[in-house]
Order: structure tokens, then sequence, then C-alpha cells
């Protein structure tokens, strides 16, 4: 299989769902435009997966079912088969922080998926859209250059491996 090359364009941070630790990830752009989504620190004490994930992927399982059909968490899981229960959630919290799921009225757990094209357009055009982001550091870009060329199952914060699948 090969790994594609991923640049990284954002970095960003947001509160999980249950809102009791920050969550940064990354948006990232592969050579032919696909952009891409990962997890990369949790301040709380669960455990996540680390992998690029594509935004095409993302979108064809939020966009199951009728439209108006509501989305969540368990739409996410497929990504993350034999990984950290937390992903799919932490992946939520992301996306909402972007602006591409909102809160669902009247509900605790589902959300809408919002249409995406527009926010797909301006990361490949290189503008951002406005979310809490911050320049990645010099060990962040050297992280995600290795994660490309070594990718690794999950990992728990702070560098710990965890149990593969």
């Amino acid at each position: 299989m090969n790994t594609p090359v991923i640049t990284m364009v954002k970095t960003a941070t947001c509160k999980s769902l249950s809102g009791r630790s920050e969550i940064t990830y990354n948006l990232g752009k592969g050579a032919d435009g696909e952009i891409f989504m990962r997890l990369e620190k949790n301040t709380g004490s669960g455990i996540f997966s680390d992998q690029w994930v594509s935004f095409g992927e993302i979108e064809g399982l939020m966009r199951q079912g009728p439209l108006d059909a509501p989305v969540g968490v368990r739409n996410l899981r497929p990504l993350y088969v034999g990984r950290s229960a937390n992903s799919a959630g932490f992946l939520l919290a992301a996306l909402i922080n972007e602006g591409v799921t909102a809160k669902k009225e009247g509900s605790k757990f589902d959300y809408a998926w919002v249409s995406s094209a527009a926010y797909l357009e301006t990361i490949r055009k290189g503008t951002l859209p406005e979310t809490e982001t911050e320049q990645p550091s010099k060990a962040t870009a050297k992280k995600a250059l290795n994660h490309v060329a070594n990718p690794r199952r999950g990992r728990r914060p702070g560098g710990g491996q965890a149990a593969a699948a």
C-alpha cells in the first residue's frame, strides 16, 4: 500500500464533545489536492488514533442515509475499526470546530452535516477557514513527516504506543 504524501496546512484546537479536554488536530493536503484530517493531541487521558483520514471518506460516512438524517459519532466509527473508541468522537469535535457539522436542534447526541464544498475549496486554495488555529511547531511538522514515512496504528498521549488490533 502506498502512503500518500500529505502536507500539513493547519493545526487547530477545540474542546472535546464532553468539554473535559482539548483536542489538537491537523488538516493536510495530498499532492492530488485531496484533503485529510488527523488527531494530534488530547489534553485528557483518552487514547486515540493519529492516522490521517481522507475527508472524502469522512463525508461519505456522514452523508449515508437521507440528507436530513441525524449524524454523530456512530457514523465515524468505521474509520477507526480496531483502534481507540475515542477517535470518532474526537474527530467529530474537530468537524464541529471546522464548521462542517453542527448540533441538531433538540438533540443531545445528534448533529447535522453541513455542505462542505465551499469549505474544501478554501483549503485547496490555501485560504483557511477561521477557527482556533495555531502554527505547527517544528516538532509537530517533523512528527507529521515521520508519520507519513512510518504510520502507526494508534498512540497514547505523551508518545506511548496503543495496542494494535
